[in-house]
């Protein structure tokens, strides 16, 4: 059985595009991770040899949540909280918001269940994501731990002539059971 949803924090900082990710100086064994264009549940899969359950802990229509703030995201939209896990293990917080135009359009797209969104639209022969964003997230200290960071991308996925967004936050959890088991 999935725990609790993991204490998530706020972005350190400023968002900055693909060019300037350096300047955020993210372990090297993760660049690859959060620069990979592909479809996120699947490289997962394929690293860990088992598969990914999605959680969701929120899906309504309204205004995106905090890690889509700045984002262009249409005032109709359905947004989706997510948590991707490996067993036990939470690895990632997604957040998306689609346009409601497009789950009119694309029925599949406002009925995605426990399905992973990259995933279902992929399936659906739409794989363009662009406009990537990254920022350092630090999450809440506990007394006698340092503060532990993680990082976070977002960027737009393209779904014929518009666009939904995808906030991807990599929780420790992914540090450990992924890079840290040197998959």
């Amino acid at each position: 059985m999935m725990n609790a949803m993991p204490d998530i924090g706020s972005p350190v900082g400023e968002w900055v595009g693909e060019s300037s990710l350096s300047r955020l100086r993210p372990p090297a064994s993760l660049t690859d991770w959060i620069c990979d264009r592909g479809v996120l549940t699947e490289r997962l899969e394929a690293s860990l040899g088992r598969p990914v359950n999605v959680q969701v802990l929120t899906e309504q229509s309204g205004r995106a949540r905090r890690l889509l703030a700045s984002r262009p995201v249409p005032l109709e939209a359905k947004t989706r909280e997510v948590i991707l896990w490996s067993g036990d293990k939470p690895l990632v917080h997604a957040v998306s918001a689609i346009p409601m135009t497009l789950t009119t359009r694309f029925p599949w797209l406002g009925d995605l269940s426990d399905r992973p969104l990259g995933q279902t639209v992929a399936s659906h022969g739409f794989h363009q994501r662009i406009d990537f964003e990254y920022a350092k997230i630090d999450l809440p200290a506990y007394p006698d731990i340092d503060k532990v960071s993680s990082w976070c991308r977002r960027f737009a996925m393209v779904v014929e002539e518009e666009s939904l967004q995808v906030a991807e936050q990599f929780l420790p959890g992914f540090m450990a059971h992924v890079i840290g088991s040197g998959r």
